[in-house]
């Protein structure tokens, strides 16, 4: 099986390429990470999170995104 870890790393550039893109694509690695998120806790997601991307506004990008997001639902994962 996929460590939370590499699926997140998957997650995160699909996620930078397809918003650079603006391909629609982007909302689902959105969801998969905030998927995650919750599943991991914000802290331990954060933290995986920053040592996928050392790009500090990459990282921004991405909570900023997950915080709009903000599922009412997480069971549609």
């Amino acid at each position: 099986g996929e460590s939370a870890e590499q699926a997140i790393i998957g997650h995160v550039q699909a996620f930078t390429i397809r918003l650079r893109l603006r391909l629609p694509q982007a909302a689902n690695d959105l969801h998969r990470l905030a998927a995650y998120r919750d599943e991991l806790g914000s802290e331990r997601f954060g933290s995986l999170l920053a040592q996928t991307t050392r790009d500090a506004d990459q990282v921004k990008t991405i909570l900023s995104a997950l915080s709009e997001l903000r599922p009412d639902d997480a069971d549609d994962e």
